[in-house]
């Protein structure tokens, strides 16, 4: 990549990121985009975790397939967060997970409900909240804005 396209793409970055944050201040926008990142990296390494324990069961599936409602998921599902929050030190149920509920949110549901119960999970249960309450980024990051009371992103927070 040369310099010039290399400058275009910043360019064209920076104005993507202009353009989803609307009149939010970009320090608060900061704030948002590092949870999110956050958060996803935590779907990922619960992904991971979980589909370790599936194949060292001698099964098939993929935790982020697995279904709620079907009573053999649903078993598999309690287990694996059981493990998950003695091991890993929090629990995401699959439709907790990140590229699960971003998935929803490009087919048009309203995914802010679901999204406020997965970080009030990671937030609330397991190890994670010790080792969370105690760092600065828990403090400073926007939690109330997932909770359906903030609207300084509006329409445009796409996952």
């Amino acid at each position: 990549m040369t310099q010039v396209q290399l400058q275009q793409l910043q360019k064209h970055l920076w104005n993507i990121a202009n353009d989803l944050r609307g009149k939010m201040g970009a320090d608060e926008f900061r704030d948002y985009i590092l949870g999110f990142i956050f958060y996803k990296y935590l779907s990922e390494k619960a992904i991971s975790f979980a589909n370790e324990l599936l194949q060292d069961e001698g099964l098939a599936e993929k935790y982020h397939q697995l279904d709620e409602n079907n009573p053999e998921h649903a078993e598999l599902i309690d287990g694996i967060k059981e493990n998950s929050v003695e091991e890993v030190g929090y629990a995401l149920a699959p439709k907790q997970l990140f590229h699960t509920i971003a998935e929803r949110g490009r087919q048009g549901e309203f995914i802010l409900d679901e999204l406020s119960k997965a970080l009030l999970q990671i937030t609330t249960n397991g190890k994670l909240k010790t080792v969370l309450a105690k760092g600065a980024a828990y403090e400073s990051f926007p939690w109330s804005a997932f909770s359906g009371r903030n609207h300084s992103l509006g329409c445009a927070l796409v996952l």
